[in-house]
């Protein structure tokens, strides 16, 4: 037993490193993140990524949502969640920046940012194009108010 204990104990020590460097690694990297879409890119569009549905033994369910949405009047990376009851109904804990989350919530919601800048790109891309394609009528109104004054 006392060897156990001895090697549980050095096994914390090895991986808590390794945590604690990681997780100084995903808070720089999400910090890059949040200016650059901010800052760099003016993006001021919501989107929302799952990070991960917990199933619980009294068959409600609790979703983690990586966000990027406007919180406290500038846009940041947040997170959400989402709880849902056996019968169906469900509530919200309301955006909390991801800096001030538990380090458990960071890592879980942190898997999911890839998949959270793919689909603000896509959806960036769908919103451009519809916006271009009434380019043409825009002008159209610009070009008799113009006229007009």
């Amino acid at each position: 037993m006392h060897g156990d204990v001895k090697e549980s104990l050095e096994i914390l020590r090895q991986l808590s490193a390794q945590l604690n460097e990681t997780t100084q690694h995903v808070q720089q990297v999400v910090s890059m993140v949040e200016k650059f879409l901010r800052v760099e890119c003016g993006m001021g569009l919501p989107c929302y990524e799952l990070a991960q549905t917990l199933h619980k033994h009294d068959g409600s369910q609790e979703s983690l949502y990586l966000a990027y949405d406007r919180l406290d009047g500038k846009f940041r990376l947040a997170v959400d969640t989402l709880f849902m009851t056996r019968e169906g109904q469900t509530d919200r804990a309301g955006l909390l920046p991801w800096t001030g989350c538990s380090r458990e919530v960071q890592m879980i919601t942190y898997q999911a940012l890839p998949n959270l800048l793919r689909k603000m790109a896509e959806e960036t891309k769908v919103l451009t194009g519809k916006t271009c394609a009434t380019g043409d009528v825009t002008q159209e109104i610009l070009n008799l108010f113009q006229a007009n004054s």
